[in-house]
């Protein structure tokens, strides 16, 4: 019995070490293929020709991009800062590329960002026109709403002399040249969005008015006025341009009981043209709000704030009276804007 235990024991022990030998005999080969495997890097398919090209211009194309954004990063503060310093180089093509550098600036610093400026021509205005955003809406542009009163605007020079027909066809806005007169701009342009060289209204002599119904009425506050850069246009139009200048504000009969009459006050029909007038300012009279002199040279873009006596009531129409030019035999206006507190509807 004791030989069987035996016998059993040593057969036990001698499959035990058979076991460990081929472990130690195994072990040593996976080593030896995991350190071959690690080595030895995994082969990818050869590329053709065409796909290397492709991966070099990609590689090219990216090296570029990164290059440009470094680049664009530090021209931007000089190009900011070269444009302010020198008014000439105010110009829309000048704020394009700073707004396509800016753009390029930001996606360099934070890709996903929402903060990337839309480039046109608002953002060339928002850039150079100082103090624009904080006056708020311009309540005499067209887009707003606002319209010229033909029956209270001056003649516009090079038109002949209208018939009593053709002042009632325009005493409110009607303004429709005809076929001979196409190249003469209307009084509509001073409305219009855009300050281009040569797209003004123009008038006879050195004295003439243009009536202006604002889109709703308002308290105003400020009158804006543009002109181009005075470096970039001729002596002539630099002569054409307003030199005394004062705004007049409609007051109705209403305004007038509650606020009482004003210190300087023009009638009515003190600015009619012709023979029709307009119906909606019959009933009272025009304040004196501003008096000022004009100077391109101090700007393309200039605010004159209102008389605080004309801040107290609401007006709807607005009368810029020129009293003087610069020497020219014709007064030329660029856009005008109107900007004050729109009154609350009762």
């Amino acid at each position: 019995m004791d030989q069987i235990r035996v016998a059993r024991f040593r057969s036990r022990t001698s499959s035990m070490d058979n076991i460990q030998s081929s472990r130690e005999l195994i072990a040593p080969q996976v080593k030896t293929d995991a350190l071959h495997a690690i080595k030895e890097p995994i082969q990818s398919p050869p590329c053709t020709r065409v796909q290397q090209t492709i991966l070099s211009v990609c590689q090219y194309i990216q090296w570029c991009s990164q290059q440009f954004y470094v680049v664009a990063t530090f021209i931007l503060v000089p190009a900011i800062a070269i444009p302010a310093l020198f008014p000439h180089w105010r110009n829309r093509n000048v704020g394009l590329l700073l707004c396509l550098l800016l753009r390029r600036t930001l996606c360099a610093v934070d890709p996903v960002t929402e903060l990337l400026p839309f480039c046109n021509k608002q953002f060339y205005h928002r850039l150079w026109f100082e103090g624009v955003e904080e006056l708020g809406p311009n309540y005499a542009s067209a887009a707003f709403g606002g319209w010229i009163i033909g029956a209270m605007t001056s003649e516009t020079y090079g038109l002949p002399p209208m018939t009593a027909r053709e002042q009632k066809a325009r005493r409110e806005n009607q303004y429709e040249w005809d076929k001979k007169h196409a190249d003469i701009l209307s009084p509509r342009t001073i409305i219009e969005e855009g300050l281009r060289i040569g797209d003004c209204w123009c008038f006879a002599g050195t004295h003439g008015h243009v009536a202006i119904k604002l889109g709703m009425p308002i308290s105003a506050t400020k009158v804006a006025f543009h002109y181009p850069n005075h470096r970039k246009v001729i002596p002539t139009q630099l002569q054409q341009a307003p030199k005394d200048i004062e705004i007049w504000a409609f007051v109705d009969e209403e305004a007038l009981k509650r606020v009482g009459p004003p210190a300087e006050a023009l009638p009515s029909p003190r600015f009619t043209v012709g023979q029709v007038g307009y119906e909606g300012t019959k009933h009272g009279i025009f304040a004196s709000c501003a008096r000022f002199t004009y100077e391109p040279s101090k700007g393309t873009h200039q605010t004159f704030a209102m008389q605080e006596t004309c801040r107290s009531f609401n007006t709807s129409v607005l009368v810029i009276e020129v009293a003087d030019n610069w020497g020219a035999d014709r007064t030329c206006l660029y856009p005008i804007g109107a900007h004050g507190v729109e009154q609350k509807m009762t």
